[in-house]
């Protein structure tokens, strides 16, 4: 099958290719299945081995035989490792970082990074903008999330809805909420659109990341 390069970093294959780094190599302190990894991607099965094969051949990631199934974990010891992750770091390391905050807090259905940094149109001053769904002090979660955005070099702007405002919002069709349903935004936790079907409950759905 074949992909496009990515517009976030064109030295990369492709999309995937890159944020199957980003998973590894930002994540040192885990280790992956070939199925929890594809479950990340949402990508092919055998797309994720392929890339997998030639991380490893590579020698950016090692592969535990004694496990079955097999694990994946980073090469640690590889001296381009670093580097490579310093630049991973900047890029799909915010959503890494983002989501790993986010997903600690129960009270936060839903949210996505909308706008020019999941379009993959970003300028060099572009935020990074993340909508919330749950019942969240804002002005908490900003501090939260500023290291986030330090670490990135990037401002990030949040907006925040209460579930019910949301749903509301969403059945008039504002210009947002049509924004943020219908243009591409990377999922940092739940399922955002599935908040606003007829049958959408006050409570967590999960859904892979993906963009």
């Amino acid at each position: 099958m074949r992909t496009s390069t990515p517009d976030l970093l064109p030295l990369f294959r492709s999309e995937m290719q890159l944020r199957l780094l980003g998973l590894v190599l930002l994540q040192p302190e885990r280790t992956w299945t070939l199925q929890e990894l594809n479950r990340a991607l949402t990508s092919p099965l055998s797309s994720v081995h392929r890339e997998l094969a030639r991380a490893e051949r590579a020698g950016l990631i090692e592969r535990d035989t004694s496990a079955r199934p097999h694990r994946f974990r980073v090469a640690e010891d590889e001296p381009l490792v670093a580097p490579l992750a310093e630049v991973l770091r900047h890029t799909v390391g915010v959503e890494i970082a983002l989501r790993a905050e986010l997903d600690d807090r129960p009270e936060v259905l839903a949210a996505v990074i909308h706008g020019p940094w999941a379009a993959a149109s970003r300028s060099p001053g572009s935020a990074i903008d993340v909508f919330v769904v749950g019942d969240v002090d804002l002005r908490d979660l900003r501090r939260r999330l500023r290291p986030v955005g330090e670490a990135a070099g990037r401002t990030i702007d949040i907006i925040v809805l209460a579930p019910d405002e949301f749903r509301r919002l969403a059945r008039v069709r504002t210009s947002f909420t049509r924004r943020v349903l219908e243009e591409p935004t990377t999922a940092l936790v739940g399922d955002l659109r599935g908040l606003v079907r007829k049958d959408g409950r006050a409570s967590r759905a999960t859904a892979a990341p993906q963009t």
